[in-house]
């Protein structure tokens, strides 16, 4: 079922437990606890990144604000900071951009559609300009770029655009899920170190001995993830990849992709 918003110090925990990974320890709870959220944040940060959706959940205390773009034109050779800009009609927004036809979150507020001006002056949609693309509504995608009537002129960042950015105001079931299987990923390494007071390997001449004992490694020859077999390995393989495709399937893509 969809989210709204990014999982939670719990869900990781929950996520961990069930896969049997002891993360933890009685004598520091507090800490634990801090080392697991910065996991957690690590991924949503990551998340959005990598798909090059930032943010990518439109959320928080912020939720309708102004951007602003230069018009859409070739750059200028040697162009001082006041010189005009333009002669292009297609606007790439570098974010996603959300109107009041896209899903809100929890119901605390109503996405509105965006409004444009350009030097100041309010552009009429439909007439003026255009969000593109047109079916963003129907595919549950964001808009991504803007088409223009007529190219727009004027100085740099002229253009204010205000609306509610951000990928999606819902999760899917597939990004949130992907996110949380990367953070437990990102425990893996530790938690596997933690079995053996932080030692992870020994070495005694020829002999090399690796600590990390846990889902199909046998005693103290377990390997760390991504060595092989070894401590969470299958769990490891399983959460990369959950989190590989949520974030294939919500690039941001060039326009016409």
């Amino acid at each position: 079922m969809p989210k709204s918003a990014w999982p939670t110090l719990d869900d990781l925990k929950q996520r961990l437990s069930s896969a049997s990974i002891p993360f933890g320890t009685t004598a520091d709870a507090n800490s634990d606890d801090a080392t697991l959220s910065s996991h957690l944040a690590k991924a949503i940060a990551d998340f959005g990144n990598d798909t090059e959706q930032r943010p990518f959940l439109n959320t928080g205390g912020a939720k309708l604000t102004h951007r602003f773009f230069d018009p859409p034109g070739a750059p200028y050779a040697h162009a001082h900071s006041w010189a005009l800009r333009g002669g292009n009609l297609i606007l790439s927004l570098e974010a996603g951009l959300l109107g009041s036809g896209h899903s809100a979150d929890d119901g605390s507020y109503v996405i509105v559609d965006p409004t444009l001006s350009v030097t100041g002056l309010g552009w009429t949609p439909g007439v003026q300009y255009w969000l593109r693309p047109t079916d963003a509504f129907n595919k549950n995608k964001p808009y991504t770029h803007v088409e223009f009537s007529y190219s727009p002129m004027g100085l740099p960042e002229c253009i204010d655009i205000y609306g509610a950015w951000g990928y999606c105001a819902i999760l899917m079931d597939d990004v949130w899920d992907g996110v949380l299987s990367y953070a437990a990923y990102l425990c893996i390494p530790e938690t596997a170190a933690r079995r053996t007071g932080g030692t992870i390997q020994r070495q005694s001449g020829v002999t090399m001995e690796r600590f990390a004992a846990g889902r199909g490694a046998g005693g103290n020859t377990g390997t760390l993830p991504g060595a092989g077999s070894g401590a969470w390995s299958f769990e490891a393989e399983l959460w990369q990849q959950s989190y590989s495709i949520a974030v294939d399937n919500n690039t941001r893509r060039p326009i016409g992709v």
